[in-house]
């Protein structure tokens, strides 16, 4: 889920594995039964205690891997969120959630894949990506 309000974008922490200590957008999962934006919806609602209205703005494939073996590897559909209501929650037991400015974002331990995201978002009506990466770690 991508959202920018008078500049600011939406980015969460994660606090969880994979990925632990990363920022990175809101993402959430299918639900069986729901669209895509139903689920959205929940996951917007539950993650940050926001509301929105949802368009689908993109797609893909995104593989990340450490030491070449997989921890993540993710068939996404990004989400423009607009119209956001409510307060915001900055945290709960999986993630810190927090509006920051382009430079703010672009200075944080991002997601490898954040700013190939960042930059379909900025530069594309609709996009569709395949992205692999590989972050080398000391065992």
């Amino acid at each position: 889920i991508y959202s920018l309000i008078d500049g600011l974008w939406l980015v969460r922490k994660r606090l969880v594995q994979p990925m632990f200590g990363k920022y990175g957008f809101i993402h959430g999962e299918p639900i069986a039964g729901k669209t895509i934006i139903e689920a959205a919806k929940y996951t917007l609602l539950r993650r940050t205690s926001l509301t929105a209205d949802f368009t689908v703005i993109g797609s893909g494939f995104i593989h990340i891997s450490e030491n070449n073996e997989t921890v993540s590897y993710v068939n996404f559909t990004m989400l423009l969120a607009v119209n956001l209501k409510g307060e915001m929650i900055e945290k709960d037991v999986h993630g810190e959630n927090k509006w920051v400015t382009y430079s703010e974002l672009m200075s944080l331990d991002l997601i490898p894949s954040m700013c190939d995201l960042i930059n379909a978002v900025k530069n594309s009506e609709m996009f569709f990506l395949d992205l692999s990466y590989d972050v080398e770690t000391s065992k």
